[in-house]
Order: C-alpha cells, then sequence, then structure tokens
C-alpha cells in the first residue's frame, strides 16, 4: 500500500486514495470491484452505482461508530 492510501477494513471496504494528481474515494463491493467512486480535480464528481455505493458507505459509518 503506497504512503498516500488509507484502507478501511470491513466486508465491503472502503479505500481512500490521495495521489498528487488527482484525489479520489472509491467504495469496494463484496467480490473487491470498485462499484464507485468520488473524484476531485478542479471539481467533486462521482461515477459508479451510486445507490450500491451508498449502501458501503452508510455500513462502514455505522460499523466505525457502533462500538
Amino acid at each position: 500500500m503506497e504512503e498516500d492510501e488509507l484502507y478501511f477494513s470491513s466486508a465491503e471496504g472502503l479505500l481512500i486514495t490521495q495521489p498528487k494528481e488527482i484525489r479520489e474515494l472509491s467504495f469496494i463491493g463484496e467480490n473487491g470491484d470498485i462499484i464507485g467512486k468520488f473524484y476531485w480535480e478542479n471539481e467533486l464528481r462521482f461515477e459508479g452505482n451510486a445507490e450500491e455505493s451508498a449502501k458501503v458507505f452508510i455500513k462502514w459509518l455505522k460499523e466505525l461508530w457502533d462500538v
């Protein structure tokens, strides 16, 4: 894993990558594929499956706060 990457472990992962030339927030599905991502250069954009990505994000937040 590169120095500029953060990975939050769960059944469905959330991967944050911040290389110098582009920044992105990728949502990883159960099979390990990227199902959606936010990325920003001059503006914030999203591509992928918004509904499934939202489920991954909400599940990650719930696991993070459900201590």
